[in-house]
């Protein structure tokens, strides 16, 4: 059995708190485990395998076909501990992106896996479990939890480093309501990200339209069907147009640099 080595003090203790809230320590309000995969690694094909990679800034998690891995289903169902579930918590324990937290909000897959490099954390009674990734994703939270980063070689977290972190608690039906407020700012942010990228699409596609096609006298994009285009170096231009060398048409300057003595009082 795995022990786990239990500090119980507090150096940053707070010396008021707002009436009904507590100071606890978070390994008495949490169960932590983690995955696995099988020799060789992943492979192409199987249950969805979810590590730190897929932990973004924002705290969500994203498995696309760019950075999707698997497991094999009978390794799967041979795992004693790693299975996601809905609203889990990941936080990767090693490596370049060691403390990073993320939400998986969505489960698209019947089934999904964590990898050896991350830890599942679930709350438990007492503890709401969205007040809980956010406190771990905030500031508050990654105060604690970055100077607990250790390792010569490869920096990592351990079971004992979370299990000894101290959060502020308040009581549950608040931390629901703080829950449900930082929620409600998220799914803003998250649909004005889409329009957003939505609009630097139309973007593009206008750029393209604009610097290949231009406008006519009426200010429309010159379409093919209505205007006679050309054969170029560049393909298809408008007849009226040409095709030149930069240089013809513009200059290039580079900056220079003057070194100074450090004792220089102009630096």
């Amino acid at each position: 059995m795995m022990k786990v080595k239990i500090t119980n003090v507090d150096k940053n203790q707070p010396k008021n708190l707002p009436e009904g809230w507590k100071r606890v320590r978070l390994g008495d309000y949490i169960n932590i485990e983690t995955g696995l995969r099988p020799k060789g690694g992943a492979i192409s094909s199987g249950i969805p395998s979810v590590g730190g990679e897929h932990i973004s800034e924002n705290g969500s998690i994203i498995f696309h076909k760019y950075n999707e891995k698997y497991i094999p289903f009978d390794f799967f169902f041979k795992m004693k501990k790693g299975h996601a579930r809905l609203f889990d918590i990941l936080i990767n324990k090693d490596g370049a992106n060691t403390g990073k937290v993320g939400l998986l909000r969505h489960l698209p897959f019947k089934y999904t896996a964590i990898n050896e490099h991350v830890f599942i954390i679930r709350a438990k009674k007492g503890l709401h479990q969205i007040f809980l990734f956010y406190w771990l994703f905030s500031r508050l939270g990654q105060e604690q939890i970055k100077p607990l980063i250790s390792g010569s070689a490869q920096a990592g977290l351990s079971y004992s480093s979370i299990y000894n972190l101290f959060l502020n608690l308040p009581p549950l039906p608040e931390q629901q309501k703080i829950a449900e407020i930082l929620e409600t700012v998220d799914n803003v942010i998250e649909k004005t990200d889409k329009i957003i990228e939505k609009y630097k699409r139309i973007k593009q596609g206008l750029m393209q339209d604009l610097l290949t096609k231009g406008i006519d006298e009426n200010g429309n994009i010159r379409n093919p069907k209505t205007h006679k285009f050309k054969n170029s170096p560049l393909g298809k231009i408008p007849e009226e147009w040409e095709v030149v060398r930069l240089g013809e048409v513009a200059e290039l300057e580079r900056g220079k640099f003057q070194h100074r003595p450090r004792n220089d009082p102009k630096l």
